[in-house]
């Protein structure tokens, strides 16, 4: 009346071939083999959820994601953490690829189209120590900074520096 009992170290074998196993041990964990076609995961319960749980390293347990059933999305809970040389890709071409090297940061538009930035009034493009470089406002302009002060500024009528320009001629 409890279910049933498979003691560690015993193999749960289903199919003919004994294409699905489920094991258990007390040292290694728990396992699941799927040797023959796809291996699916299905929750039929309308706007429900698949859950991924694991330790949170405090002793608890924490949600790392989700496939909402809801909002027909997949949601990540904590970080996401990939290896260098490790693409996320973006389309169905895979157009877009975001990823380091070991060294260095790419972001890379592969596909055609442009590669467009926005933020929702101000876009600024920086260094990790909060200086802008370069920051766009909506309906106000664009700057161009050195060492986090404007010295050139779009303008209504056209441009404003601040300081001196150099011109050079070759």
């Amino acid at each position: 009346t409890s279910g049933v009992l498979f003691p560690d170290n015993f193999y749960l074998k289903i199919g003919t071939g004994q294409d699905l196993r489920i094991y258990h041990n007390s040292t290694s964990g728990s396992n699941i083999w799927n040797t023959v076609g796809h291996l699916t995961i299905q929750n039929t319960a309308n706007g429900q959820d698949i859950r991924f749980f694991s330790d949170d390293g405090a002793g608890g347990n924490a949600e790392y994601f989700r496939v909402d059933g809801g909002s027909v999305a997949t949601v990540f809970s904590k970080p996401i953490s990939l290896s260098d040389n490790v693409k996320a890709y973006f389309g169905t071409s895979t157009d877009l690829e975001i990823y380091h090297d070991g060294s260095n940061s790419y972001i890379k538009d592969t596909g055609t189209g442009v590669l467009n930035i926005q933020g929702s009034t101000v876009l600024n493009i920086g260094g990790t120590n909060g200086e802008v470089g370069i920051q766009y406002t909506e309906n106000a302009g664009v700057s161009l900074r050195h060492n986090n002060v404007v010295k050139l500024s779009t303008t209504s009528t056209g441009v404003t520096v601040t300081g001196s320009a150099g011109i050079s001629i070759q």
